[in-house]
């Protein structure tokens, strides 16, 4: 008998058997009313491992195959899946085979077989897999997982898993799906691992790897499709957009999802949103890489993703974004995320914004990130991001912005620290180009850049700066700030201890006219001209300033080139300057650091009592309420009533005690400053040393001091600070009567 014979010998052998076992099935079925016996009711077993012709009503009994399963599964069924290669289809021509959820059902891997309750299973152990490798050639680890999408070989199925119409009873627990290959045209192009249309699938537990589209989303598609991932994983998947996972139109619910090593040809290394707003807790993008665009996630056509505690890693683009693109009306927003090591070819190492790709950013963390050109840590494009409790450390461009690079762009920065960031040209911690941000409470600290704007270089911009702190930051021109054809206006800033190896030690401006109030520039230094300022054709206007203890070897304060007059009013310019209200006098910091230790970050620049440039601002300029430590603009340094603003970033602060009596009694104070009522209240510089005695009346005692002050002895000795409010507790003494008996 040939080969083929005997193959057609077995076909009708195996075909008997089927007759005859479909009559014994039908005999069963009429003796148990339609119903087969299972161990476990509710639940379906398989096991590739099992002895053929299994029914799946228990481990002795399991299906071989998933697909049987699937077919005979039910609303409120189970399907116990034993460790092992599952393949949607024997045959390798039919690529359009794939495991189909079934609404209702749980599909569950990672089980040893044997074990009689779900949470006896570990799918970590007991590995799991979808595959779909139809010709069994692919190179797999000894799991039978495709770790390298070029370890596809031959005909592969379009999609392992499909979700198509199904809500999130539909449950997929513990797998690995794997070796998908979406080659084909129209919807086989995307979501080789897994394809969502219309659904809302439930997956946990599940290892996306190996997977390739050809189009959209290696690993998986959404669209129109809101599943929910928890505990998942997409490594080593690559696909055109949306290397592990694309959503089109959808808003999944990722929690506690890691995407590594991921690739995607043009845009999404690891994740692609296209007008989709996704949720994402607790979630890792790692060294997922791109050759275009959003090494670790892009968002597009107004997509708007929320992020809470997400990591972007050592993620890669060949163009821009890093970590993550923002592009067309997109505005994820993002709280407490990290980038940290990502890198561009292009620009914005962690972050790139725009088209109005205007993210918000809530204590998130850029460190270490690089730019090959501008935006080391993020590039804004024609965007304005809002950022509060940022924080830019250490990153780099080979070109402009050390930490931020803006192009016609307005973001608002709220209580953000910029520090060692570096630039080779210009703006170690931020460079401006065409664009107005909006600074409060943002600290520049240690950046570099080889060329100008050490802190901060503005081209053709007017950024606003409210209580700014620049400190030990250095350039060749302007080592805390450059500008060039700008107009920033800054209140409340201080420049002390920023070096610059040519001109403009604290700042450097050209063909600018710079606003400044209540500003201080000390302890700055600058090897050419102008340690404090140099001016080339330039006319700032400065009010109550202190330029002071700075150090060039021309000019050390103010240097002017060409068309420069600046307009100078009620400032302290160590050395004198022309204009209404200036003087010449020691400002008595508190602790001032001499410039020739530049770059430096020591020094406190606060005023000390006695001041001669306490009370002889001008209050007029005044527009911000509170002083570069957020206390209060004007309040009577002197003590003699009069409520003029200081000179300075900071305003020379009187701390209040305030002393609330409970019960009969008095305080009294050494020195005697306290007005005593129900209510005491004293005036007291910072730092003065008080002591308050408390005497009780007759019949009262002395119980001890509250509120602000914790304290039982008496007389009590304070170091005023800050405003203080203790009270005073008095309780009136007890008498106690003899007890006397009598008898009856």
């Amino acid at each position: 008998m040939n080969r083929f014979a005997e193959w057609r010998h077995g076909t009708l052998w195996f075909g008997c058997v089927v007759v005859l076992s479909g009559l014994l099935v039908g005999v069963t079925l009429l003796l148990t009313g339609g119903q087969t016996a299972r161990a476990n009711p509710g639940v379906i077993y398989v096991d590739a491992d099992a002895a053929p012709g299994g029914g799946g009503t228990s481990w002795s009994d399991a299906y071989t195959d998933l697909q049987s399963a699937l077919k005979v599964a039910g609303p409120g069924d189970e399907i116990w899946v034993a460790e092992g290669v599952y393949y949607p289809a024997d045959n390798a021509d039919d690529r359009t085979a794939t495991f189909k959820l079934r609404a209702g059902v749980a599909l569950v891997g990672g089980f040893a077989g044997g074990e009689k309750e779900r949470d006896q299973r570990n799918w970590e152990t007991n590995v799991t897999v979808l595959s779909g490798d139809l010709d069994r050639n692919d190179t797999t680890d000894a799991h039978g997982v495709v770790v390298d999408t070029e370890n596809i070989v031959g005909a592969n199925a379009y999609h392992v898993v499909t979700g198509d119409g199904v809500t999130e009873t539909a449950v997929l627990d513990g797998f690995v799906i794997t070796a998908g290959s979406a080659d084909g045209s129209g919807p086989q192009n995307s979501g080789g691992g897994m394809f969502n249309e219309d659904s809302s699938p439930m997956l946990s537990n599940v290892v996306f790897s190996g997977n390739w589209a050809s189009s959209n989303g290696g690993g998986m598609i959404n669209f129109r499709s809101n599943p929910t991932l928890a505990n998942v994983a997409f490594g080593s998947n690559q696909a055109a957009d949306g290397g592990a996972l694309f959503n089109g139109s959808s808003s999944p619910t990722l929690t506690n999802v890691i995407f590594s090593g991921n690739h995607a040809v043009s845009n999404g290394g690891a994740m692609a949103n296209w007008s989709s707003s996704p949720t994402l807790t607790d979630v890792t993008f790692s060294r997922n890489t791109t050759e275009s665009e959003g090494g670790g996630m892009i968002d597009n056509y107004s997509s708007s993703p929320t992020l809470t505690n997400v990591t972007f890693s050592g993620n890669q683009a060949g163009s821009n974004g890093g970590g993550m693109v923002n592009y067309d009306s997109s505005s994820p927003t993002l709280t407490n995320v990290t980038f940290s090591g990502n890198r561009t070819s292009s620009h914005g190492g962690g972050m790139y914004n725009g088209e109005d790709g205007s993210p918000t950013l809530t204590r998130v963390t850029f460190t270490g990130n690089q730019a090959a050109w501008s935006g080391g840590a993020m590039y804004n494009d024609n965007s304005s991001p809002s950022l509060d409790h940022v924080t830019f450390s250490d990153n780099q461009a080979a070109s402009y912005g050390g930490g931020m690079c803006n192009s016609s762009s307005n973001p608002a920065l709220t209580n953000v620290t910029f520090s060692g960031n570096w630039a080779l040209a210009a703006g170690g911690g931020i460079l401006n180009s065409s664009s107005s941000p909006t600074l409060t409470g943002v600290i520049f600290r240690a950046n570099e850049a080889g060329g100008s704007g050490g802190g901060m270089a503005n081209e053709n911009s007017g950024p606003t700066l409210t209580s700014v702190t620049f400190t030990a930051n250095q350039a060749r021109d302007g080592g805390g700030m450059l500008n060039l054809d700008s107009s920033p206006r800054l209140t409340n800033v201080i420049f002390s201890g920023n070096r610059a190896a040519g001109y403009g030690g604290g700042m450097a401006n050209s063909i600018s006219s710079s606003t400044l109030i209540n500003v201080t520039f000390s302890g700055n230094q600058a090897t050419g001209y102008g340690g404090g300022m140099v001016n080339s054709d330039s006319n700032p206007m400065l009010v109550n300033a202190i330029l002071w203890g700075n150090e060039a070897p021309t000019d050390p304060e103010i240097y002017n080139l060409g068309t420069s007059a600046p307009d100078v009013r009620h400032s302290n310019i160590q050395g004198g300057h022309p204009g209404t209200g200036n003087i010449d006098a020691n400002p008595l910091f508190v602790d001032p650091v001499d410039a020739s230790e530049a770059p430096t970050t020591d020094g406190d620049y606060r005023l000390t009592e006695g001041s001669p440039a306490v009370d002889v601002g001008f209050d007029d300029a005044v527009v911000v309420t509170t002083d570069l430590d957020g206390n209060p603009r004007i309040v009577d340094g002197t003590g003699d009533g009069s409520a003029v603003v200081d000179m300075g970033a900071y305003e020379l602060q009187i701390p209040l005690l305030t002393i609330i009596k409970e019960g009969e009694g008095a305080v009294t104070s050494t020195p005697g400053s306290i007005d005593c009522g129900s209510i005491c209240t004293g005036a007291f510089l910072t730092g003065s040393s008080v002591t308050l005695t408390a005497t009780a009346d007759p019949g009262w005692t002395f119980v001890g001091w509250s509120r602000d002050v914790e304290s039982t002895e008496n007389p009590l000795e304070l170091a005023i600070e800050r405003d203080t409010t203790i009270t005073a507790t008095f309780e009136e003494m007890k008498v106690y009567l003899p007890l006397v008996l009598r008898s009856g």
